[in-house]
């Protein structure tokens, strides 16, 4: 019988302006309760691609899935049954700096629209699980990174999501807080969470041998099962080759009778 499928991308574009693809027709699917890294450099789509699952980004064209419902025409007092459905871990919407731990992840509750009932009990229950709520009453200046990143991955956890979504979760900490991380991420998923990871941390990705998504210039060029770090993300030749096709793909769809060199596959 075939896994329920809870992500599913299905020909997704996203144009920011003539010729700036940041995703480029990318098909693929996430089975339920599976691990899986997205990588590429800087610019290649990741984050893009991560910010469309919780409707924070739309595509230009495409379709889109999380858990059965086509979220890329959901109506707008929809999206907070979405996000109840998806934890979110981004560093750049950062704890905030006059509330202290416990209010920060309460305030992930308020967002999804949580019963208040249910505050007290889960926030107290999701730092104990990440391993912080010895610093509930502290504020984001009094911890160390490594507690800033657990406390992140409480507020996105609190909401009880079947799927975990974070965009680069390690990048400000040394390697042994990463590693850290990672481990209290791999055993979340091992209790069914969905894990989707947006990275540029080579050996942590190699180390964990898990799905491996590869983007370059906003097109997946490789979705690989137990894999290392792929190095295509960072070829340089490939990606100015990809983007070249993408300027002749525009050019021939606003002048379609205009012959140009076709691409070599």
């Amino acid at each position: 019988m075939e896994q329920e499928k809870d992500i599913i991308f299905k020909n997704v574009e996203k144009l920011y302006g003539p010729g700036e693809y940041a995703l480029e027709n990318v098909s693929f699917s996430i089975d339920q309760g599976e691990f899986v890294f997205v990588i590429g450099k800087s610019g290649a789509g990741k984050s893009t691609l991560l910010k469309m699952l919780t409707r924070q980004l739309r595509p230009t064209s495409g379709q889109i899935w999380v858990r059965g419902t086509e979220v890329t025409s959901l109506p707008q007092r929809e999206i907070p049954f979405l996000r109840r459905q998806i934890g979110q871990m981004q560093a750049e919407y950062g704890l905030l700096p006059d509330r202290n731990v416990y209010e920060n992840v309460e305030l992930a509750m308020r967002a999804t629209q949580q019963p208040k009932r249910l505050y007290k009990r889960r926030v107290t229950q999701t730092l104990r699980t990440v391993g912080v709520l010895h610093r509930a009453m502290a504020f984001p200046d009094e911890i160390s990174a490594g507690e800033t990143a657990r406390v992140l991955l409480a507020r996105a956890l609190v909401v009880n999501p079947g799927i975990l979504v974070a965009d680069e979760p390690t990048a400000n900490l040394d390697s042994d807080k990463a590693w850290d991380l990672m481990c209290l991420l791999d055993e979340l998923n091992r209790l069914g969470v969905t894990i989707v990871i947006g990275s540029h941390d080579r050996e942590l990705v190699s180390i964990m041998k898990k799905r491996v998504l590869t983007l370059s210039a906003g097109r997946l060029i490789a979705d690989e099962k137990r894999a290392v770090y792929n190095y295509r993300a960072f070829d340089v030749i490939e990606e100015r080759r990809i983007r070249n096709e993408q300027k002749q793909r525009l050019r021939t769809a606003v002048h379609p009778g205009t012959s140009g060199s076709s691409s070599q596959q």
